[in-house]
């Protein structure tokens, strides 16, 4: 199992304004679809709630202090024998679980693990052995209320593939 951080961050750091992208690079949001279509995604609540809805062909699950206050669009929270989700009917369903302890006993053992965000669930994983990161560098600097944090420490290159207005990166544990 590995937990992968996808992110897309720009020179400043800038990762969201007001619960969205600061920039609109078609390329990069299909590279995005692509490589996280059909896969297990975690988002914090915010960042589900300030998308609205469920992300289609994949695995949704949610980190969130407070499982009783998520509102995904028109979809309920209900709770279960298991803990709580968001049912989406025919979209699917958003898994949510309020400790990354409680996370790790639903997932499988050869399932790797998307993180999307936002900032407070990037740092939970950034210090974690198992973590690497997929970050899409976008060309320039945008304003902004959300940042990537810190990781250059811990973190190593392992590849670069130069994109139209962004370039994907790999890093690793060092």
């Amino acid at each position: 199992m590995k937990f992968i951080l996808v992110a897309a961050m720009a020179k400043n750091r800038v990762i969201g304004k007001n619960n969205g992208l600061p920039w609109d690079i078609p390329e990069e949001l299909a590279d995005f679809r692509a490589f996280t279509s059909g896969k297990t995604i975690l988002m914090w609540r915010k960042t589900y709630e300030g998308l609205g809805r469920i992300l289609p062909k994949r695995r949704n699950i949610m980190l969130t202090r407070e499982p009783s206050a998520v509102r995904i669009g028109e979809f309920p929270t209900i709770q279960t024998e298991n803990g709580w989700k968001v049912d989406g009917g025919e979209k699917g369903e958003i898994e949510i679980y309020t400790s990354v302890e409680e996370l790790q006993k639903h997932l499988w053992e050869d399932e790797d693990l998307l993180i999307l965000g936002g900032s407070e669930v990037y740092k939970l994983f950034l210090e974690n052995p198992l973590s690497e990161i997929r970050l899409s560098e976008i060309h320039g600097e945008y304003d902004g209320d959300t940042y990537f944090p810190a990781f250059e420490e811990l973190y190593i290159e392992t590849s670069r593939e130069p994109k139209e207005g962004y370039d994907l990166v790999w890093y690793r544990r060092k």
